[in-house]
């Protein structure tokens, strides 16, 4: 029986280039249809991400950044994630993120449609995006 690797090799890929490459003990996701939990030999699984606080365990300690909606390929040994933006919580602009919290919230008050189609899923987004800033610079003040 093959050995169950300790270690999770995680990339984080944007069209801007590799955000994160570490080596770590586990990572959660802001799945699409919630949070995912992975450990060293977690089975085959690829799932659509939404944005929000992305968490990973390096030498015992938290480490967090923010993706944007994606997709994670997850392997036994090996943690992938394609996203449009990884930011650190060092590099939030509160007031901005508030800013647009406020403006997708009003776009999705004012929505014509029915709740589903590309924009209403990227009015959702922005706001996902906004408010895990927001949650992500109030936790670490």
């Amino acid at each position: 029986m093959a050995e169950i690797s300790k270690a999770l090799n995680l990339v984080v890929a944007t069209p801007a280039g590799v955000a994160v490459r570490d080596q770590v003990e586990s990572v959660q996701v802001p799945g699409a249809a919630g949070e995912l939990g992975i450990l060293p030999g977690h089975l085959p699984l690829l799932s659509a991400l939404k944005p929000g606080i992305l968490r990973f365990r390096k030498q015992e300690k938290l480490h967090v950044v923010i993706v944007d909606a994606g997709y994670v390929e997850v392997a036994p040994d090996k943690v992938s994630i394609l996203t449009e933006r990884c930011i650190k919580p060092e590099t939030i602009d509160v007031e901005t993120a508030r800013k647009e919290l406020a403006e997708a919230e009003e776009k999705l008050k004012q929505f014509p449609g029915l709740n589903e189609g590309a924009e209403y899923t990227e009015i959702v987004q922005a706001i996902d995006w906004a408010r895990a800033q927001i949650a992500l610079s109030s936790t670490s003040q």
